[in-house]
């Protein structure tokens, strides 16, 4: 059984005294955080009723939000678990919100695919410019040390 919360991270303090405020999933001994991407000073956040108090501007909206997380991501959990109960938390995660990419070349060819069209392939800018000049030839360059 899974269990999802809501956490004021007081470890991740930051120079101006607020922390983020993340979910975590535990689910086998094994912890998994996730940023809702808020960041709360600690003295406007109420650790009792794990909400933002009223006298942080939108607090309304910022404590909306978060239970609006805090339900979609505990009802994903749950969803999971009665599909598959050998998920881990990190699939769990990975199911809810989708995997970072970490293959560099599936990026660059991701990325590659999506550029524009009117750059020029080094490699083939001899045959996009007729105009550029081979390379020299190594007996033609004038130094002092060369052999000529």
């Amino acid at each position: 059984m899974s269990s999802v919360s809501v956490i004021f991270r007081k470890d991740k303090l930051n120079a101006d005294q607020a922390a983020p405020i993340h979910l975590r999933i535990i689910k086998d001994r094994k912890i998994n955080y996730i940023s809702t991407g808020v960041l709360v000073p600690s003295k406007f956040w109420d650790e009792k009723n794990k909400k933002v108090k009223s006298g942080f501007p939108n607090s309304n909206r910022l404590n909306s939000y978060i239970s609006n997380k805090f339900t979609e991501l505990q009802d994903q959990v749950f969803e999971h678990e009665t599909v598959s109960k050998s998920l881990t938390t990190r699939q769990l995660k990975e199911k809810i919100y989708g995997r970072k990419p970490t293959d560099f070349f599936a990026f660059a060819d991701e990325a590659g695919k999506s550029a524009d069209t009117d750059h020029v392939n080094p490699r083939q800018a001899d045959q996009a410019n007729p105009r550029q000049t081979d390379h020299l030839n190594p007996r033609q360059i004038d130094h002092p040390l060369s052999c000529t």
